[in-house]
């Protein structure tokens, strides 16, 4: 019985991530837009590997927020400390959505909807630098200037 209710408790909460997926996926975007992760230097190759960092199955939204802190803070880094910042405080506002659904879902706790919701941004994140990295590109290779 207890394996059902667990069931029921996954069900409801992939019900309730996809009523909100919209406000993660405006939240990674408007991250790209809004920063200057494109030109910043930071590569498709880094950010998968914050995926894979977020993805470990003993991942914690702390672990994940410091693994982020610490690429900031190596020498020749590409993650520039203002931009993972940025993700800090989006990665906060993944806690208040978190909050928010937990009280839906009972049987599972908001650390582990946190975690989801991260994974969750950080793919979307990726998603829309690879396209805004080729819009910028092509800006830059036909001599004009991204808006």
């Amino acid at each position: 019985m207890e394996n059902q209710e667990h069931n029921l408790a996954e069900l409801k909460l992939e019900k309730a991530i996809d009523e909100r997926l919209d406000e993660v996926v405006l939240l990674a975007e408007n991250r790209v837009k809004n920063s200057q992760m494109v030109s910043s230097g930071i590569s498709k190759s880094q950010l998968n590997s914050a995926l894979v960092a977020a993805t470990e199955t003993n991942s914690s939204p702390l672990s994940i927020k410091n693994w982020l802190l610490y690429q900031a803070g190596r020498d020749k880094a590409k993650w520039d400390m203002p931009i993972v910042k940025a993700i800090a405080e989006d990665l906060e506002k993944l806690k208040e959505i978190a909050g928010k659904l937990a009280e839906k879902v009972t049987g599972i706790s908001v650390e582990n909807i946190h975690v989801r919701l991260i994974r969750i941004y950080l793919g979307y994140l990726k998603r829309s630098y690879i396209y805004e990295f080729k819009v910028w590109k092509e800006g830059n290779n036909r001599g004009g200037r991204r808006v």
